[in-house]
């Protein structure tokens, strides 16, 4: 299978968990991340994103980071790249592009520093490799901001034992879904 067709099929894949299972399955996943933030790994800053059709829904975790003082940073995508602003409260958001919520107030921008990344994929491997959804704003991110530790979520639906890999596709150093944790 190409690449494209193995986005269209995990895509197919996913959307066909039906929606009381990814809500339950999001809240495992949700629990699974919030003992490996909070216990585990140093990080106060966390790159998340807002759910986007049959993705992993990690707003319940927000919710319970925001409460425990972590600085959150939600994505926005722009023609020349992804750019992370803080969010306050999961009240700060409107649809932008490509129909994603994005955070209305757009004061402090994340830049530099050690931080973790809830990062979105199609595909992954549990061996850290992703294929996400062809745009590479994650992959260019990453590799803009090497001190970014990144964690591959998805469902357990997403975990192949190997995916064809772009010389430019960056690994993750983790992954974590509901059933399971495990760095890359």
């Amino acid at each position: 299978m190409t690449i494209r067709q193995l986005r269209q099929d995990y895509k197919k894949r996913r959307n066909e968990i039906p929606k009381e299972k990814r809500e339950i399955l999001s809240l495992q996943l949700c629990r699974r991340l919030h003992r490996i933030l909070t216990e585990q790994l140093p990080y106060k800053t966390v790159l998340m994103f807002y759910p986007l059709g049959s993705e992993v829904n990690l707003l319940p975790l927000a919710e319970e980071l925001l409460k425990e003082q972590y600085e959150l940073y939600f994505p926005v995508t722009e023609k020349d790249g992804i750019f992370f602003y803080k969010v306050s409260s999961l009240e700060d958001f409107q649809e932008g592009a490509f129909h994603v919520m994005e955070p209305v107030t757009r004061q402090k921008l994340y830049e530099t520093g050690a931080a973790v990344s809830l990062t979105p994929g199609l595909l992954f491997t549990m061996s850290g490799s992703r294929i996400g959804y062809g745009g590479g704003y994650y992959d260019r991110f990453l590799t803009d901001h090497p001190k970014v530790y990144s964690i591959g979520v998805c469902f357990d639906q997403q975990i192949q034992t190997a995916i064809p890999q772009e010389n430019w596709d960056i690994s993750m150093n983790a992954i974590c879904t509901p059933s399971q944790y495990k760095k890359a």
